[in-house]
């Protein structure tokens, strides 16, 4: 059992995918360095932890997918959770982190790609998909089949994490200025996205027996099922957290715009009073 627990596997999808992001970056950071590129400031805008955060993100995606963490994730749903939430909340996070808006021109420079991406950063096709793939995944009779099958297990998490960056895109968009959307619109997306995961968490802590009874090795330790569930769950809960600090600073940059704009009418009706006296001065000593 410990062998067939701490073992490494592959998948050369998700070797690919991971392969791909690398270079990907790498050949941005070349171009942005090659040509010197500034951002508004005239300030280089990639900076030595842009670099760490991609590294970071790479060599935990790499571990969450082929280190015996994967193959504990097809044998206790809490590694499973684990897998979900490095990947969906910490890794894509990092990874999007790390690419400066002045450093990404070079790549939305490219032919179609603009056109692509502002495409899947719609807020509810994105939101939709990561989600519906979610939902689909984890349908406990589909479920049951995944975690038999290592290459279906690794196709799983691979579909999740690519569509994980769908699920980011408007609202890194929208912090970046690249795309617009209000404040309000903003919370309502960082709430309404997160809510799918918080379901399943709740339904897997308040049923009374296991949905995912395929899991064996817990059983076999003197686990019961539902503990390693409940745990799960509230591995899953974690990412909830993240969502209400994200809609604390949304909505504290959204009083701070508001408070603004209320100084800035302020300003221009004294400035308005102001003229107005100056004006009706004038006119008693004519």
């Amino acid at each position: 059992m410990g062998e067939q627990t701490m073992r490494w596997s592959w998948s050369p999808a998700a070797l690919i995918t991971l392969v791909l992001l690398a270079v990907l970056y790498g050949w941005t950071v070349w171009s942005a360095w090659k040509q010197d590129i500034k951002d508004e400031r005239g300030e280089k805008p990639l900076q030595w932890y842009h670099l760490a955060a991609f590294g970071v993100a790479l060599v935990l995606a790499f571990l969450i997918f082929f280190s015996p963490v994967n193959a504990g994730g097809q044998q206790y749903f809490v590694l499973h959770a684990v897998q979900l939430v490095g990947l969906t909340t910490v890794c894509v996070p990092l990874m999007m982190f790390a690419w400066p808006v002045a450093v990404s021109r070079r790549l939305l420079g490219l032919p179609g790609i603009r056109d692509i991406l502002e495409m899947l950063s719609v807020p509810l096709l994105s939101s939709l998909a990561f989600n519906f793939a979610f939902i689909i995944w984890h349908i406990p009779v589909l479920y049951a089949q995944v975690v038999k099958d290592t290459n279906l297990y690794h196709l799983q998490l691979l579909c999740i994490f690519v569509l994980a960056f769908l699920s980011w895109g408007p609202l890194c968009a929208a912090w970046r200025g690249t795309r617009h959307m209000r404040y309000p619109t903003q919370m309502l997306y960082t709430f309404l996205d997160g809510q799918p995961m918080d379901w399943l968490a709740f339904a897997l802590l308040i049923t009374t027996s296991p949905l995912y009874s395929s899991y064996l090795f817990p059983s076999l330790l003197g686990i019961p099922n539902f503990s390693d569930q409940a745990a799960g769950a509230l591995v899953l809960l974690c990412p909830g957290i993240v969502d209400l600090v994200i809609l604390s600073v949304i909505f504290f940059r959204w009083m701070m715009q508001i408070e603004q704009r209320t100084r800035a009418k302020d300003q221009e009706r004294v400035q308005e009073e102001e003229e107005y006296e100056i004006e009706y001065e004038v006119i008693e000593k004519q």
